[in-house]
């Protein structure tokens, strides 16, 4: 349904929808019943979609500029998967390019909404490391849903950024 959304934003440009779905990796009931809810899409020349997996993503390498994710690492029960999944956004990623993601996380709101369930969801911590962990740099986190949700802003790292001479002028006016 997300890029059901950004579909209908998209004013240039193209999208790609990977449906990485595979219900031996992702047996949660929910995820059934949201596809069965979910509106289908109409004919649309500015979005294609793919059929794909967390072990290979159908897109060429350093491709892609921005690829977004909500709540689909959280579905992948094995910290392999996930990682796996991220590896792969990585290589299809252009240097430079973005990864946005939302995921659940264990907060104080979690416990007073979830109760002991709050106990299966990862602290905060937890995604940061994977994405680390993938090669990618967090730039932004940001707190939503009361804390019940966090959404990171990771970068691709540009092979020369490490061979440049850092200054330090990010604060001084021109």
């Amino acid at each position: 349904t997300t890029a059901i959304g950004l579909g209908r934003r998209l004013t240039t440009g193209h999208m790609t929808v990977v449906d990485i779905y595979n219900p031996q990796l992702m047996p949660g009931g929910a995820i059934i019943r949201g596809r069965a809810l979910a509106p289908r899409p109409g004919p649309d020349n500015r979005v294609s979609w793919r059929e794909g997996g967390v072990e290979l993503l159908p897109l060429p390498d350093s491709s892609v500029r921005v690829v977004t994710m909500d709540f689909t690492l959280g579905t992948l029960w094995q910290k392999g998967d996930q990682r796996q999944l991220l590896l792969e956004i990585g290589r299809i990623l252009k240097p430079g390019g973005r990864l946005v993601v939302m995921e659940r996380v264990r907060g104080y709101t979690s416990w007073l909404v979830r109760g002991p369930l709050a106990l299966r969801l990862p602290p905060d911590e937890y995604w940061r490391e994977l994405l680390t962990s993938a090669g990618l740099e967090v730039r932004q986190e940001e707190e939503h849903f009361q804390g019940m949700a966090r959404l990171y802003r990771a970068e691709k790292p540009i092979p020369i950024r490490g061979q440049q001479l850092l200054l330090g002028l990010e604060g001084i006016d021109r």
